[in-house]
């Protein structure tokens, strides 16, 4: 059976605006830097947290991520969710949680945060996950799905992703609860805005 060539289209674009968006393959395909996170934050959020680094680098702060969460903070298991993609942040639209005045901040740390909390990283769509604020979370939602042998990756319900996704160095989201404040700020080297 075929279809007009007209009635495709219309069928296509109908599909293409129901669709979930998608960032561009092109994010998906990078190699981010696992030591540098990204995060669209309230404004207040980023002045209740920071504090210009006396010497450094004009605009290099510390950041206090344990008064960050206390900003932020909607419940026993908010999460602060950072983004390895800059790309994506940017085109992030998270205006709808309530405030203005949004800013994005880049932040630096000493290691790869795979690294760093290595074996504790579960996929965000795991049933429970949520709930374990000793773990961090992670997904890839907005990203172009990769194969792995007969795997898709694409979102996070299973620590084989997990593992696949930072094995094949893509690009992920990581959710931080309160928990992880404590190393999050031992091993942060600088935070800084970054341009819109």
């Amino acid at each position: 059976m075929s279809v007009p060539a007209d009635e495709l289209g219309r069928l296509a674009a109908y599909f293409t605006q129901r669709r979930a968006p998608r960032l561009p393959l092109k994010y998906a395909e990078s190699k981010p830097d696992r030591a540098v996170l990204y995060r669209k934050m309230v404004q207040k959020e980023w002045d209740d947290g920071s504090e210009p680094i006396g010497g450094a680098k004009e605009g290099e702060c510390e950041f206090d991520f344990a008064v960050a969460f206390k900003t932020y903070h909607t419940g026993d298991y908010a999460r602060v969710w950072t983004s390895t993609e800059l790309a994506k942040v940017r085109g992030f639209d998270n205006e709808s949680k309530g405030g203005t005045g949004y800013v994005i901040a880049q932040f630096v740390f000493d290691q790869e945060l795979t690294t760093l909390f290595k074996g504790k990283i579960l996929p965000q769509k795991m049933q429970g996950a949520q709930h374990m604020n000793d773990f961090v979370l992670m997904h890839r939602e907005g990203y172009e799905p990769f194969l792995h042998g007969r795997l898709e990756v694409k979102m996070f319900t299973s620590q084989e992703e997990v593992e696949v996704t930072i094995a094949r160095h893509r690009a992920f989201d990581l959710g931080f609860s309160e928990e992880q404040a404590d190393t999050l700020n031992e091993h942060l080297r600088f935070a800084r805005l970054m341009d819109d």
